[in-house]
């Protein structure tokens, strides 16, 4: 959603559908959903973050996940990406 508005954003890079994902062995998309549409007023942040907050799932991406376990050292850095102060 932007900031101040009511219009959901969608990014024309990443579209929801299977190529986003590219070819994930055994992994299989049923339905995109929004997180407004799982969790009712979801937050982004929720008390301190943490470096252990980042966990690797199937995407063998330790390289990144590793980089954001960096950033979070210092929480602010981490909420400076997504524009929180």
């Amino acid at each position: 959603m932007y900031k101040n508005s009511k219009e959901m954003w969608e990014d024309p890079e990443f579209p929801h559908n299977s190529n986003s994902l590219g070819s994930l062995d055994g992994v299989r998309v049923s339905e995109w959903k929004r997180l407004s549409n799982i969790i009712q007023n979801p937050v982004l942040f929720d008390g301190k973050i943490e470096p252990q907050d980042a966990i690797q799932g199937l995407l063998g991406d330790c390289y990144f996940l590793s980089a954001i376990s960096a950033l979070a050292e210092k929480d602010h850095r981490i909420k400076a990406i997504f524009g929180e102060q």
